[in-house]
């Protein structure tokens, strides 16, 4: 007989018991929907991730002041560790601005006006005039809290004036703030998360205009080293913790991919063992089934053989049915799992920290930058995760059911008939 009989009448007998089909199909089903929507949502995690840390670079190393400020004889000692190529000292801190009554929370940031695209790679401006060209009171904002970022209340647009006030740590331990007003020179163009500050929702200023504000001087509380490649990225980073002992965080930016990378990789190894194991104990609920329906069916299986049925014939036709079992159970798995991918990154998105807190932030917050932006996680579904867990499901089914068709193909024909 035809492989399309055998195929034709496996699917018959499916369609025939079709609650206990459901119910069979149904273990494939959670086991494939969970490795494809824990893998997919993982990766794309994953992925936003690495897309965040190469805005700021790959040798970037980031010095964050925990006690003392950092001096400039300090700046110009570690442009002196070998494997440095350049340093860029920022100001940061947290801050509010002040709109119709209303107050929304901003990332400040201060840094010298020609160096900015350096230290945030990809940095543009969208309209207006940059930092270079603008004032000690000017100012260039994200374009989150401008009149087009559509956020409310807005700060405005290019020639508004606002009112800047930051928090911070007094040398007694108290909390105090500091105001300044300001004019929008520029806005900046969509940027997305950074590790260093929240850009888009940020306000960026001349060094000396934040300096004044914070009133430090002329010191900063960051510190942003490029090394000169890859393999300079470790030593500068050992070198810069013993220039700075206990007085800085130092952190690199490869150090901190590569951790998150580790974590998430071993989740996503973690998830597909579980989803894996709930396949197996699935593949076993499918050899139960049909053992069951070997018993049920030994009549019918007595007619096939006594109209011409070959063993193998019938073997054939039990294997199919387990591989189409596992086949349906594995492509509305696939479909569903896709569907609470998208689900999953959509929700994660907006709550996902586009980074720890910048320099200037309370001491008790992780280093990094500004307030979190939220991660653009997009899902990560390759052709070949999706074709691949869908012949892992069949594969599994169709091993389960060897040892059915076996036994079914080896029942003689004549006790088969007899059977009741």
């Amino acid at each position: 007989m035809g492989w399309r009989a055998l195929a034709r009448l496996a699917a018959e007998a499916l369609l025939a018991r079709r609650t206990r089909t459901a119910l069979t199909v149904l273990g494939i089903f959670v086991g494939v929907a969970l490795i494809t929507s824990l893998v997919g949502t993982s990766q794309g995690m994953a992925n936003a991730i690495d897309e965040e840390f190469s805005q700021v670079g790959p040798t970037t190393i980031v010095v964050r002041s925990t006690t003392d400020l950092v001096e400039p004889h300090e700046i110009r000692e570690v442009e002196g560790i070998q494997g440095v190529q350049s340093v860029v000292p920022v100001v940061s801190a947290q801050g509010e601005v002040t709109v119709a009554g209303e107050d929304q929370d901003v990332s400040v940031i201060g840094i010298e006006a020609g160096r900015l695209e350096e230290a945030l790679q990809g940095y543009e401006l969208d309209r207006g005039r940059d930092l270079t060209n603008a004032g000690q009171t000017e100012v260039v904002v994200g374009t989150d809290l401008a009149t087009a970022g559509g956020s409310s209340p807005p700060i405005g647009d290019v020639g508004d004036v606002f009112r800047l006030t930051v928090t911070q740590t007094q040398e007694d331990g108290e909390r105090g703030e500091e105001s300044g007003t300001y004019r929008i020179a520029g806005v900046s163009a969509p940027f997305g998360g950074s590790f260093l500050v929240d850009v888009d929702g940020g306000v960026l200023m001349h060094e000396r205009a934040a300096q004044s504000l914070l009133g430090i001087g002329n010191d900063y509380n960051q510190v942003i080293v490029i090394a000169e490649d890859r393999a300079a990225v470790d030593p500068v980073a050992a070198e810069l913790e013993q220039t700075f002992d206990d007085e800085a965080n130092v952190l690199s930016v490869q150090q901190i991919a590569s951790t998150i990378d580790s974590a998430v990789d071993a989740l996503t190894v973690l998830v597909v063992f579980i989803a894996a194991v709930s396949l197996v104990v699935a593949g076993l609920g499918i050899a139960n089934t049909m053992l069951v329906s070997v018993m049920e069916r030994t009549r019918e299986i007595g007619v096939l053989r006594a109209l011409g049925f070959e063993r193998s014939a019938v073997r054939w036709l039990f294997v199919l049915e387990a591989g189409l079992t596992g086949l349906i159970g594995g492509l509305t798995g696939v479909a569903t799992g896709v569907g609470f991918t998208y689900l999953i990154t959509a929700v994660l998105s907006p709550i996902g920290g586009g980074g720890p807190e910048g320099p200037g932030a309370p001491e008790e917050g992780p280093p990094g930058g500004g307030d979190p932006s939220g991660l653009d996680i997009a899902p990560a579904l390759p052709a070949e995760l999706l074709i691949g867990v869908v012949v892992f499901a069949t594969v599994v089914s169709i091993l389960a059911g060897l040892v059915p068709a076996r036994k079914a193909a080896d029942l003689d024909p004549v006790d088969a008939l007899r059977s009741e």
